[in-house]
Parts: structure tokens; sequence; C-alpha cells
């Protein structure tokens, strides 16, 4: 250790400092400690903190959807049970033949009686018509109920469909 003093004190930079004023090498010395303790904290503490506030925020947010999942866990089991024997939401049934019909959906909206109300604008009637036809015949939709209001425009219309 003494080797290591007498070596810092022979140094340029150990000479500078001890030709020094005492009230000098205190200031620079605090001032040293400064930049150490600056440095440490920036490199080493706030990373270590950050990551940990982070790591706890996640595992309280992974927390919270754990008691949602537990405590809606019923409820998403009935509506899938509402959904019918085919299994799946009528979302994506609706939304794949539109696309293969050239129909538009405007709007889905899913009702709490499993019904699924859907919005068209300025569609094409015989389109809209076939599409409806093709998801009862292939699909085993059922049309609740359909409203449809003509546009300016012959043979287009608006309309309001409520599949289960």
């Amino acid at each position: 250790m003494s080797r290591i003093a007498d070596t810092l004190r022979t140094s340029a930079l150990g000479r500078w400092f001890t030709g020094r004023e005492p009230n000098e090498q205190v200031i620079i010395a605090a001032l040293i400690f400064l930049i150490i303790f600056s440095l440490g904290w920036l490199l080493a503490w706030k990373p270590v903190s950050d990551w940990h506030a982070s790591a706890t925020n996640r595992l309280s947010n992974a927390r919270e959807t754990l008691d949602y999942v537990k405590v809606n866990q019923s409820t998403a089991r009935q509506s899938k049970r509402q959904t019918g024997a085919a299994g799946g939401s009528l979302i994506p049934v609706l939304s794949r033949a539109a696309n293969a019909s050239g129909v538009q959906l405007s709007r889905l909206q899913p009702e709490d009686s499993g019904l699924l109300n859907v919005v068209l604008q300025g569609q094409p009637f015989d389109k809209v018509f076939e599409w409806m036809a093709q998801l009862e015949r292939s699909n085993g939709v059922t049309i609740e109920q359909a409203s449809f209001k003509s546009e300016e425009r012959s043979g287009y219309v608006n309309a309001q469909i409520r599949f289960r």
C-alpha cells in the first residue's frame, strides 16, 4: 500500500497536488470525491434503481391483469358458450365474408345479449344481400334484424343488421 502511495506522490499529478496549499488540497479532494460519487450514481446506482422500479411496475401490472382475468373468467366462459357450437366470435366470420363479397363494414358492435350489430354505409344493395345470404347459408349465422335506408345513388344503401 505504501508503494502505491509513494508512486502516486512521485508522479507528475502527485507532485502537482502536494505543491498546492492545504486549503486547495481539501477543495480538490472534495471535488474529486464529488466527481467519483456522481459518476458512480449515474453509471451504477441510477440504472439499477430505474430497472428495479420498472420491474416492480411490470410485476404490479401483471398481478392486476391476473386478478382481472380471475374475476372475469366465468363471464368469458359464459360469453364463449353464447357464441354457439361453432365456438368462435362472429366478428372474424363476418369480416372474412364481407371482404370476400366486397362489402365494407363501417362498424361492428357486440352486444351483451350475444348479438353483433353491424352498420354499413353506402354499399351496393346486391352485394349486401348476397353477403347476408352467404352468411346464413355457409356459416350458419342468423340475421335477427335488418333495416335498410336508400342513398341518393341508385342501388346503394345504408344498413343496420343484427346477427346471432
